[in-house]
């Protein structure tokens, strides 16, 4: 026999306990989708580097940093590619400093060279650019993005975007510089690869110092010339 036992006390109702939820949506601060980071090279596995393959790599600065092109602060980072054009298995070939980026073509004997000079021309980036404007802190804003160059078409279009690259900054701004133009943030006055015209001097000469290296690749040393020289009057997209 089973023994009911009941009381005569009422029973107390248990109060349910509430919780706040962290919600996506609706209107408030912070709601809604997360907004992405400003950065727009992806912090992934970069591909496995050839040494045959020249690459094309942008090197970009945080928003208050200096006018790079600057007679002051260029004479700093120029100095920064005569010191490291070579370093361990690195070569740095072309270059471009335009106001807020730089563009460089370079050689490298594996990824980890490549890995290892770019990190080096960074941190003395840095280092000068921010002595010589008195400033601290971050200077590139992100990793820098690498395009390798596999095909001489590849190659030459990626000469004339670095080399031309003010052309094509202005003709955006509304200017049209003459094709004679070379511009003196760039290593064009050191490059032999320009075609003679009828009416323009000789481009192709040596600059009086030297800031780049000779190429050792095929593609750069000469096999980017089967798609013919470069015109002045040739400028990026």
């Amino acid at each position: 026999m089973v023994r009911k036992v009941c009381s005569s006390r009422p029973q107390r109702l248990e109060a349910q306990l509430s919780f706040a939820f962290r919600m996506r949506g609706g209107r408030r601060r912070s709601a809604g989708r997360p907004k992405r980071s400003a950065e727009t090279v992806p912090h992934s596995t970069r591909p496995e580097h050839s040494r045959h393959h020249p690459v094309h790599v942008t090197l970009r600065v945080v928003a208050d940093a200096p006018n790079v092109r600057s007679d002051r602060v260029f004479r700093e980072v120029r100095r920064v590619f005569e010191r490291t054009r070579e370093s361990r298995g690195f070569r740095l070939t072309n270059y471009s400093v335009q106001s807020n980026h730089i563009h460089l073509i370079v050689e490298a004997a594996n990824q980890d060279a490549l890995s290892r000079g770019m990190r080096s021309i960074g941190i003395r980036l840095a280092r000068r650019i921010n002595q010589a404007s008195q400033r601290r802190g971050r200077l590139i804003a992100e990793r820098y993005h690498a395009r390798p160059l596999r095909t001489p078409t590849e190659v030459r279009n990626a000469l004339i975007y670095v080399l031309r690259n003010s052309h094509h900054h202005e003709r955006a701004r509304g200017h049209y510089l003459p094709p004679w133009h070379f511009d003196p943030c760039s290593s064009a006055l050191e490059f032999d690869g320009f075609k003679l015209h009828p009416q323009i001097p000789d481009p192709n000469f040596v600059a009086s110092t030297s800031t780049v290296e000779p190429r050792l690749s095929y593609l750069l040393r000469g096999g980017w010339k089967r798609r013919g020289l470069i015109e002045l009057t040739e400028a990026p997209a």
